[in-house]
């Protein structure tokens, strides 16, 4: 698949040196994001549990 977005100057500046490891820094970072997403819905639902009792 290929996709086209705009990146600030600092971004692309970062990416450059890894350009040929994108799509392993895409996956992780997505995986990060998951995990990221998890604990917080974790944490709400155990604050929501705490807030019944």
């Amino acid at each position: 698949m290929q996709i086209t977005f705009d990146l600030p100057d600092e971004v692309v500046a970062q990416l450059h040196p890894i350009e040929d490891k994108l799509p392993q820094v895409l996956e992780l970072g997505l995986r990060d994001l998951e995990y990221i997403v998890r604990i917080a819905k974790t944490r709400a639902l155990v604050k929501l549990k705490e807030t019944r009792n």
